[in-house]
């Protein structure tokens, strides 16, 4: 055969002495001998190793028995602990409500039905195994249905539906079989195990007698092994005439294959070749013999670069390689070469036998197939929808964006469908009706746009594109189609004429221009106002054809245009008659998807006639508004005297109102509050008495018995301490409120005397409590005190008492839009990054009230909130009579500006405001301890 001919070890490929003809004149007699002893030899060898192997076989798998029945337990243990583990998570979900308890149900559902087909494999042929493990199967189906519809009751019909469900007792029923039969196969297996066990030791005592038989038998057989010397003339004569059989049988092959089959020397010379390289090369063999092969078949380029080659074949280095031959036609082969190296008797490399297969058309193949793949990937990543079909209209594929539209899961699943498996009969119809009409008349028919309603009634409009598929002679073989999604371009096309009519319709002059200052638009309004129709006009440059006259410099214009984004101003433009108008001109930069300037919008409106009557105007204007502002100077100064003249007499009103309601309110609360002291002394008189008349009359009359339920007397003796003390509280609460009234108003305080400046700020937050309060709309306002040790301060105290009021309010008004306000200023892009601010942002409204002292002389109250802030223009007229930033009835723009008068000319002190916006507001207050004669008058 071929393998003793051209072995793969190289160091058994050597040439070997030919047989002498003393073989010849052997003994037959002692040959025949020589060989029955061996045969012998050989049949208990083979017997012993045959005994031996199956012994060692069988203790093999008694072993993997074991092993499986220990495996078998231990998966029945995880089957049972399975779903064991889901009917916990079901229980845990039906009593919490929480799913993450379903989490070792679905675990167990995933792994359970596995595990028991596991289970089924490694009973093998057991049937009654078998038996029991269908049962169980089935009894583990039944038991996750039970638990799966108890899951399903608790999710839609609540706790109790579940409750009801588990008290049926079917899963305990179903429970207790599977652990019975468990149990059961637990104990065939381990009747199993006990049996493999003994089988395993037997099965090992086997092997082992068997291997000692081994050893004695080939100690035997090494006796007889100096007989083969006698019979290995007798094998080499045999061997000669099977080899030449062989030899005959190998030419017959290398002459027939279709494998090129080369000879050569190690100098590259050819020795010989089969008739397969006579056919692919296109030499014949007597051409070939006696040349060098890789200068016949390599270009001297490539001659080159195959002398590494040459190198490593001489010294054994390669046995496999691949190589391009350019044939007698200058046509290139690709050729996979399988290199087999002879050797002489000595060991020496005398030549290299080559087998060669040509792959070249199984490298086009690959080539091919590649070439679709990337066809295929590129075509995968276009946004289109893709199609082609044979001429049949049968699908041939589609690219992978395409299923979504199709319904399909992949483009592979496309081929061999037709329209009517993907459309509707309508739409099918009228596709197949289209591509027939391509396909016949060889002609593409390039955006079809159309108009379909999708199911939920929306509008879709598509770009159809179909053209014809040509093989490499020019016949139509089938059609190739796009299909693109438009509807957002033709809603913006709809828009965009919309606006364009809507443009038409405006009055006023709308122009756009390009970046060059030329006209691309030209409305009807714009040609009713300069003369012009739109054709005259686009191109033109603006500024020239209207002849402009800017206010400023046309450089100025743009570059406040273009850093501003826009342009407000006066023009003066000639009309197509020649005469001169003025414009309001609005100039607009347009911006592209990418931010960058495209275009100018220009809205431009005629006040010619109202410039002239302005004109007049305000000639006649500047004559009067001298006149007018003498007399406002002095009506303003009347209409801050008398605003303020009226707010002092409020509050002196307010005044005498609260110390009156103060004062009646006050007598009757102490009559309440000092006889609610004995009340609840009586009461608990009377409580104490009726309890000592129960515990010696437990058993009263029945008709006392009878009020006494009717009363609820428990009840009763229960809440009426509750009732008394609720009251007690409620008194001693309006006292307080009384208190803090007289103390707000000091009405028998008017002339100025040292006062405790926290009492005044407490009861005008007590007055104050209920818009600091929580609402339904807003949250309560926190208030937060931050009290030094004061001295007692010379000073009127009702009038310091309004300042305070004035400012809390104003800070109580700024908190109740928070968050709004704030978000209003952040939003605008007005917010501040001063963070040191006495109040950080804060999520909840604050208002902080500090008091200090200065110095000997003089202490300081910081009322501060952490409201939206100030802006610096309002707060430079915070203390203006008359200015508000309230809305219209909730504000006359005194408070703050008579609070003001009241600190800095009644009491010689100070007031300011420090605010940031986004971060607060604080008044601080500064007030002499002791006041001058001069400021008391």
């Amino acid at each position: 055969m071929m393998k003793a001919i051209l072995p793969k070890n190289e160091a058994d490929l050597v040439y070997a002495p030919t047989e002498g003809s003393s073989t010849k004149h052997l003994h037959r007699k002692f040959f025949y001998k020589v060989a029955g002893g061996l045969g012998v030899a050989t049949v208990l060898l083979v017997s012993i190793g045959g005994i031996s192997y199956r012994s060692i076989t069988q203790l093999v798998q008694a072993n993997n028995s074991v092993d499986d029945t220990f495996t078998f337990i231990n998966q029945l243990d995880d089957v049972f602990s399975g779903i064991k583990d889901a009917e916990t998570g079901q229980r845990g979900y039906i009593i919490t409500g929480d799913e993450a308890y379903l989490q070792p149900y679905y675990t167990a559902t995933a792994k359970v039905n596995q595990q028991v087909e596991f289970l089924k494999g490694l009973a093998g042929n057991n049937l009654n195994q078998q038996q029991k493990l269908g049962t169980l199967e089935s009894l583990t189906a039944s038991k996750f249905s039970e638990l799966k519809r108890s899951i399903e009751l608790r999710k839609n019909k609540g706790f109790e539906a579940a409750q009801q469900l588990v008290k049926t007792n079917e899963g305990k029923v179903v429970m207790d079989n599977i652990r019975l039969l468990v149990n059961d196969l637990e104990n065939d297996q381990k009747h199993l195990l006990k049996e493999r066990y003994q089988q395993a030791k037997d099965q090992a005592r086997d092997s082992l007698i068997t291997f000692l038989s081994g050893v004695f038998l080939n100690f035997i057989i090494a006796l007889w092994v100096y007989r083969l010397i006698y019979g290995e003339m007798s094998d080499r004569y045999r061997t000669e005439n099977e080899l030449q059989k062989e030899r005959d049988y190998t030419s017959f092959i290398v002459q027939t294959t279709p494998a090129l089959v080369v000879g050569l020397k190690l100098d590259g010379v050819i020795t010989f070749v089969n008739p397969a390289v006579e056919q692919v090369t296109g030499y014949c063999a007597e051409e070939l013999i006696g040349r060098n092969w890789w200068e016949i078949f390599y270009a001297d380029d490539e001659y080159r670069g195959i002398e590494q080659l040459l190198s490593t074949l001489k010294h054994g280095g390669v046995r496999d390689y691949e190589t391009v031959l350019t044939i007698q036609n200058r046509e290139k082969r690709i050729i996979n070469w399988n290199v087999l190296k002879r050797f002489d008797e000595r060991g020496k490399l005398v030549d290299v036998i080559q087998f060669g297969n040509d792959i070249t058309d199984r490298k086009a193949a690959e080539d091919i197939r590649k070439g679709a793949e990337l066809l295929q990937l590129i075509l995968d990543n276009i946004p289109q929808y893709i199609f082609w079909k044979d001429r049949n209209s049968v699908y041939l594929g589609c690219n992978k964006v395409s299923c979504q539209i199709t319904g399909i899961s992949n483009p592979e699943n496309i081929i061999g469908k037709t329209d009517y498996d993907l459309w509707s009969q309508e739409i099918a119809e009228k596709y197949r009706k289209d591509d027939r009409r391509v396909m016949a008349t060889d002609t593409p028919e390039l955006h079809i746009i159309e108009r379909l309603i999708q199911p939920n009634n929306e509008e879709l409009w598509v770009d159809i594109n179909k053209v014809p598929i040509h093989d490499a002679m020019g016949k139509v073989i089938g059609i190739l189609s796009t299909i693109e999604d438009v509807t957002e371009r033709k809603q913006a096309e709809k828009a965009l004429r919309q606006n364009m009519e809507m443009l038409d319709l405006a009055t006023d002059a709308i122009i756009i221009r390009d970046l060059n200052d030329k006209i691309s638009y030209w409305n009807q309004g714009a040609e009713r106002l300069y003369g012009w129709t739109k054709a005259e006009t686009l191109g033109q440059y603006i500024h020239t054809f209207l002849k402009t006259v800017f206010p400023q410099p046309k450089e100025e214009v743009l570059e406040i245009c273009l850093r501003e984004g826009n342009w407000e101003g006066e023009l003066i433009h000639t009309k197509r008659d020649g005469t001169q108008i003025t414009v309001a001109s609005r100039w607009t930069l347009q911006l592209d998807e990418f931010g960058q300037v495209s275009a100018r919008l220009e809205i431009n409106n005629d006040i010619s006639d109202r410039k002239q009557a302005l004109d007049a105007l305000r000639q006649s204007e500047a004559k009067e508004r001298e006149k007018a502002q003498q007399l406002q100077q002095t009506l303003h100064e009347l209409k801050k005297t008398q605003s303020q003249l009226i707010q002092t007499e409020k509050m002196s009103s307010l005044g005498q109102l609260v110390a009156g309601v103060a004062h009646e309110i006050n007598n009757p609360v102490n009559f309440i509050y000092g006889n609610l002291i004995h009340t609840e002394q009586y009461t608990q008189d009377l409580l104490n008495l009726m309890k000592v008349y129960q515990r010696y009359y437990p058993n009263p009359a029945p008709e006392i018995q009878e009020e006494v339920e009717a009363l609820d007397i428990e009840f009763v003796l229960e809440d009426l301490p509750k009732m008394v003390a609720s009251m007690k509280l409620g008194a001693d609460r309006i006292r307080q409120i009384v208190l803090s009234l007289r103390t707000f108003s000091r009405l028998d305080e008017a002339e100025m005397k040292p006062v405790d400046i926290h009492e005044g700020i407490d009861s005008t937050l007590l007055i104050l409590q209920n818009r600091l309060k929580a609402k339904p709309d807003s949250p309560g306002i926190i208030v937060i005190k931050k009290y030094g040790k004061l001295p007692e301060v010379e000073c009127y105290a009702g009038q310091l008492n309004q300042v305070f009021m004035n400012i809390l309010s104003n800070a109580i008004d700024a908190l109740e839009g928070l968050p709004s306000n704030r978000q209003k200023l952040m939003d605008s892009g007005e917010t501040s990054s001063n963070s040191g601010f006495p109040i950080p942002n804060s999520q909840l409204p604050t208002i902080q009230i500090c008091t200090e002292v200065l110095n000997a002389n003089k202490i300081v109250v910081r009322i501060a909130d952490n409201g939206p802030g100030i802006r610096e223009n309002v707060k430079a007229r915070l203390f203006d009579p008359f200015f508000t930033t309230k809305p219209i009835g909730q504000g006359t723009g005194l408070g703050l500006a008579i609070s003001y008068q009241i600190v800095t000319e009644k009491h010689g002190g100070s007031i300011s405001c420090v605010s940031a916006v986004g971060e607060g507001t604080e008044f601080v207050v500064e007030i002499p301890v002791t006041q001058s004669p001069r400021q008391g008058n």
